[in-house]
């Protein structure tokens, strides 16, 4: 058990980070917030298998305004008609998603994924993290699964302790309850791939107990800072709740109703066209956290907020527990006219150590580990993420500057 604990501290800093809100993210709720990935024009229409899905998923009695495509080899969801804010994107009745209690919730999707029978089955088969790499194929990114040959690749100390915590959670565990799950048929790498896909799921207060939920549709979107589509739980005959609120408190009409009376909605924060790829909302996402955690790159345009490992006051953020300040994660930089100028100089020292250093990071050579080299590939892209976000960065601290000298000359 203690272990299990282990894993379940990277679910609450997970939680931690979603919970950061970017001031006045409301306020861009629109096409543009919701729409990251632009019109599908290039895009491939969905698998067969995934068709079996969705048929599956309308039988279970789900609503959805959304479809799957494939653009330029990464997956995603796009609206099927317009949308506004508080319109469904897809309303999944909890029978249709796993969820389970944080504690051997890896192990039950273990049991789950391994069931060629089970009543998840048709959903459990499109997710691609669930499915163990074969000879040749890469793992799934996550903190948890970089190769050690890539540690200076990550940006710092700060992930490279917090992917050595975790591979280290995950190796533990695996020596206390390893033979034991062999027993039942589960590998190392079943294990690895339950771990990453529990990784991406929500959170939930049910009658006082904390359950992660895999929702469908959901779980395939792509992550966007400052998404303003949000999830609900909630009875469902209940009419859509119109505005986001906290699913780790607790919930009165939830807690009333029975499991199979409960149903996971994803709401759409802002207006969407039809053909918009549909994000999904970590609040004020870091483009390092989500990397490390979820295995995507943020869009470097428009900039996402700085890097985690690249915030002024990455200490105070950090605690000593190694859990996450979320009202410091989501907090902005400002002071006065020095304060300014020194972060000024301390972004434009970033900025040139990135480009600097990003020729070298380029050489490094593929893992065994990661065959074809996606892991790397993507690692490579959070670099250059992260060096569009220090820019965009530098170049709000200069307009502040500009407003500091023009308020002195006054």
């Amino acid at each position: 058990m203690a272990q299990k604990r282990m894993l379940h501290v990277i679910l609450v800093l997970a939680a931690a980070a979603a919970a950061a809100t970017a001031p006045g993210a409301a306020a861009t709720a629109d096409a543009a917030a919701a729409d990251i990935g632009g019109a599908a024009a290039l895009a491939e229409g969905p698998t067969a298998d995934e068709l079996e899905f969705l048929a599956w998923l309308k039988k279970q009695g789900a609503e959805f305004n959304v479809e799957l495509r494939t653009l330029n080899g990464v997956r995603g969801t796009y609206a099927t008609k317009e949308l506004k804010r508080g319109d469904v994107i897809a309303k999944v009745p909890l029978n249709a998603a796993f969820w389970a209690a944080v504690d051997g919730a890896e192990e039950e999707l273990m049991k789950a994924a391994k069931d060629p029978a089970h009543p998840l089955a048709p959903y459990l088969r499109v997710t691609p993290t669930l499915r163990a790499p074969g000879p040749g194929e890469p793992r799934p990114a996550h903190a948890s699964t970089i190769p050690r040959e890539y540690m200076h690749l990550v940006g710092g100390a700060v992930a490279a302790s917090r992917a050595a915590d975790a591979q280290h959670a995950h190796a533990m565990f695996w020596a206390e309850h390893g033979l034991s799950l062999m027993r039942k048929g589960i590998t190392a790498g079943d294990f690895k791939a339950a771990v990453v896909t529990v990784a991406r799921a929500a959170s939930f207060n049910y009658r006082g107990e904390e359950q992660v939920v895999l929702v469908p549709l959901l779980t395939m979107a792509n992550p966007a800072s400052g998404c303003p589509n949000w999830l609900s739980v909630q009875p469902c005959r209940a009419p859509p709740q119109k505005a986001p609120s906290p699913l780790d408190a607790p919930n009165a009409a939830r807690d009333g109703a029975d499991p199979s009376e409960l149903c996971a909605v994803w709401s759409s924060g802002g207006a969407a066209r039809a053909g918009a790829q549909l994000c999904a909302s970590y609040g004020l996402a870091r483009p390092d956290l989500v990397f490390f955690q979820y295995g995507s790159n943020l869009p470097a345009s428009p900039p996402p907020p700085l890097a985690l490992e690249d915030m002024a006051n990455v200490d105070e953020v950090i605690g000593e527990d190694g859990g996450l300040d979320g009202t410091l994660l989501s907090g902005v930089f400002d002071g006065d006219l020095e304060e300014l100028k020194e972060e000024h100089l301390r972004l434009s020292g970033l900025i040139e150590a990135l480009e600097a250093d990003f020729a070298v990071a380029s050489a490094t050579p593929a893992a065994a580990e990661d065959p074809g080299g996606a892991i790397l590939q993507g690692m490579l892209q959070l670099w250059r993420v992260r060096a569009a976000a220090a820019a965009a960065e530098r170049a709000r601290i200069e307009a502040r500057i500009s407003e500091e000298v023009d308020e002195e000359e006054l």
